[in-house]
């Protein structure tokens, strides 16, 4: 928690003297403002440092002990005070007010930004929140509002509340358990992927949702600490996109994560902008003719598969994933090795000469993948 005493340890606030209610230097701050017009008393929040050259109501002594009223009772955290300007001093009265109720009256130096003194102190605070558990549950609220409640565009303006811009740039990874009995709670994620700019988690029966905030270039932290899963979950992670615009990389991620089944990858993690070539055959929008002429060629073995109740499509497909090595594709199949040498015979007496091999090979790939995609 950010208090008085943190905020004025801070170095832009070198030379500040808290120079009444002392006994408040533990009051919580979570913003600091500038109150410089004269009906600021109205728009007081709880744990606001307030900074002023008392401008608007310097010559006013009443309203500027009202002022301090008003601070006071709506539980702001502390006053910092510019004098020399327009305030030579202030008044016994507005001391002896602040060491009755606690509340710290700072005394700033002239020569103190307020522009260097805001960044700062939010820098620190936002800093502090964000190592506070609590926070993290706020956050990981909005994410699960933004993605499924009615209202995505005021769970997101939530997020800025919290102190981030919305034009900040976010990834989706999307976790998902290959044992449906599986789970992993979002507390242990943020252990797993500490330092590697978790923003937000939300997990659901099938998988884990992660809200991912970090510089452009490849995080190897990122993929290392993933890959702590990838024995017994598939990892997809969405491209980059504006906070505003997350859900195109929850999409994404989500296209990754199909395409884990139809490809016969790992447990990752896979990332959007290396599968991105083949997100067309999970959208569906291959063109028809290829779509005609994928069913073409494929015709003869779904035709057979029906005839015989047999299995030469699943059995081409695990040969296309396992790179045409035979004993992996037996392993894969659960298969002796003589039952897969006939099955491919049957699919290659099947085919045109030459399918298994070459370009012939390459299309008869692509023609199983636009098949197994619809």
């Amino acid at each position: 928690m950010v208090t008085i005493e943190r905020i004025l340890s801070l170095p832009v606030f070198e030379g500040s003297i808290c120079a009444a209610g002392m006994k408040g230097g533990d009051r919580r701050v979570r913003y600091i403002d500038i109150a410089e017009v004269p009906d600021i008393r109205f728009w007081v929040s709880p744990d606001v440092f307030f900074l002023t050259t008392a401008y608007a109501l310097h010559g006013e002594e009443a309203a500027f002990m009202d002022f301090l009223r008003s601070l006071v009772r709506n539980g702001a955290a502390g006053l910092g005070v510019k004098l020399g300007r327009f305030l030579d001093r202030l008044p016994d009265e507005f001391y002896a007010y602040a060491d009755e109720n606690d509340f710290p009256i700072v005394l700033l130096p002239s020569e103190l930004r307020y522009s260097h003194a805001i960044r700062a102190a939010m820098e620190a605070i936002l800093a502090d929140e964000r190592e506070d558990p609590s926070f993290g549950g706020i956050l990981d609220d909005c994410l699960e509002e933004a993605l499924f409640g009615d209202s995505p565009m005021r769970s997101l303006l939530r997020f800025e509340e919290a102190g981030f811009s919305l034009d900040t740039r976010v990834q989706v990874v999307l976790i998902a358990f290959r044992d449906a009995g599986a789970e992993m709670e979002v507390s242990a994620l943020r252990s797993l992927m500490r330092g590697v700019g978790l923003f937000a988690a939300v997990r659901t029966s099938s998988e884990t949702i992660a809200l991912m905030s970090r510089p452009d270039e490849v995080s190897e932290a990122l993929s290392n600490s993933l890959s702590l899963l990838a024995g017994g979950a598939r990892i997809a992670i969405g491209g980059f996109h504006r906070l505003k615009d997350f859900r195109k990389s929850y999409e994404e991620a989500k296209w990754v994560l199909g395409l884990f089944g139809l490809l016969g990858l790992d447990g990752g993690p896979h990332a959007f902008e290396d599968m991105e070539l083949f997100v067309p055959l999970l959208r569906n929008s291959a063109p028809e003719g290829a779509h005609r002429s994928a069913r073409l060629l494929l015709a003869p073995l779904m035709d057979y598969d029906a005839r015989h109740d047999a299995e030469l499509i699943n059995t081409l497909h695990a040969f296309i994933l396992c790179d045409r090595n035979h004993k992996e594709t037996a392993r894969t199949l659960h298969l002796h090795r003589n039952t897969l040498r006939y099955r491919l015979g049957k699919i290659e007496s099947l085919l045109p000469l030459g399918s298994l091999s070459g370009f012939p090979f390459l299309r008869l790939s692509l023609a199983l993948l636009i098949h197994l995609s619809k």
